[in-house]
């Protein structure tokens, strides 16, 4: 019987298939979802302690909370991409991947399609039940896009970092996201190169916390450090010894 290659479709598919049936059988998901859990905690003491004394005002809050969700999107993309990219590495399985007549661009590509709208959605969950309840309104659109587009860019970070230190992928990309909070911070041309500055502007829009500022240019911001990153995964997944 002749063997057919199989589709690209087909073959995305069936990565990505494994990949969330590995995750069902691990413990990574509810980790991950507890730490996704934390904006909503500090909602909850916010919440709590405004109705001791006095309301705050919702904006406040917001920054707030936006802080410790960029905290929690240093961590949780890691924690789906960058121990699956690792792990199969690191444990040889991609020995078995590369005798197969699959292109390997798309063990990468199809371990990112199945895990990081996981992430996005926990991530984006998370910020909209945190701010319904330490603000007491409804996340802005501007807010929800921004925490959803930068964990996007995390999780393929976190990817291009696994293929390239597969051991301590998780680590390094943790560090990687500090790193790129302190250069955020920092008011100079650097801080077109961080993923939290970006998003902070995207998220900035509607607030009115200032001078609103047009969200193309943090946009096109994010698709440039992703697309880089995915570029240095794919060249490096590509090189792999068998």
């Amino acid at each position: 019987m002749s063997r057919a290659v199989p589709t690209t479709g087909a073959t995305l598919s069936a990565i990505a298939g494994l990949t969330l049936r590995r995750l069902r059988r691990g413990r990574t998901q509810w980790v991950a979802g507890s730490i996704a859990c934390l904006p909503i905690l500090l909602a909850g003491v916010i919440s709590q302690t405004a109705s001791r004394t006095q309301v705050v005002e919702w904006t406040g809050v917001l920054l707030d909370l936006f802080i410790v969700e960029m905290l929690v999107l240093a961590v949780v993309p890691a924690l789906f991409v960058a121990s699956a990219i690792g792990d199969e590495i690191e444990d040889r399985t991609t020995t078995y991947l590369w005798s197969r007549p699959l292109a390997r661009w798309t063990v990468l590509v199809g371990k990112l399609i199945a895990l990081t709208p996981i992430a996005v959605l926990m991530i984006a969950g998370g910020w909209i039940i945190a701010v319904a309840l330490g603000a007491h309104v409804l996340a802005p659109t501007s807010t929800i896009i921004a925490v959803g587009a930068a964990a996007i860019v995390v999780s393929i970070i976190a990817a291009g970092i696994s293929t390239l230190v597969p051991k301590h992928g998780l680590a390094l990309t943790v560090i990687y996201m500090i790193f790129d909070g302190l250069v955020g911070s920092i008011p100079a041309s650097l801080q077109i190169l961080s993923v939290t500055h970006q998003a902070s502007k995207i998220a900035h829009l509607g607030l009115d916390l200032g001078e609103p500022a047009s969200p193309l240019g943090p946009a096109i911001s994010l698709a440039v450090i992703g697309a880089c990153w995915l570029a240095i995964g794919l060249r490096r997944i590509s090189r792999l010894e068998s």
